[in-house]
């Protein structure tokens, strides 16, 4: 018997982490031939919103809270989807998803560091210098200024 709550979150796992990277378009290939073994309208309507996660990690990339949000949201999915199953189908379904989810992983871990638009995925030491006086940022969330700091005004003696 498969572990089909494992196997739920593996797959979840997977969408959260290769939306928004060169992995996700094998991921989202695999997917759509698991989810055509659920059926028609439960394929159609998974794959609609399999996108809709896509686009929305994608024009957050940053977003952790974003991938948390579709990972848990997927482990729900996949367990009901497993859920509606019979015992022999839920296995071999929850099989397949775990071995897709693992592919997933190897590729992963195979591609070094991954990171979406805007990101830095290192997969060793990072050096950041700066010369001739530039300036050397990993990750700014404000601005930079280059000039000279304003002067604090004197109060007026009376």
């Amino acid at each position: 018997m498969v572990d089909w709550a494992a196997a739920a979150t593996a797959g979840a796992t997977a969408i959260a982490t290769t939306a928004g990277t060169e992995l996700w378009k094998d991921l989202h290939t695999r997917l759509k031939t698991w989810f055509t073994k659920l059926g028609g309208r439960k394929a159609d309507k998974a794959l609609q919103r399999l996108d809709a996660t896509a686009t929305e990690i994608e024009s957050s990339p940053e977003d952790q809270g974003v991938r948390d949000k579709a990972k848990s949201t997927w482990q729900t999915r996949f367990e009901v989807f497993l859920d509606d199953l019979e015992d022999d189908e839920r296995d071999a379904l929850a099989q397949e998803l775990l071995e897709l989810a693992r592919k997933a992983e190897q590729e992963q871990a195979g591609a070094g560091a991954v990171a979406g638009d805007h990101g830095m995925a290192v997969a060793g030491d990072v050096n950041v210098t700066a010369k001739d006086h530039g300036i050397a940022v990993a990750h700014n969330e404000g601005g930079i200024n280059m000039g000279n700091p304003l002067q604090p005004r004197r109060a007026k003696k009376d």
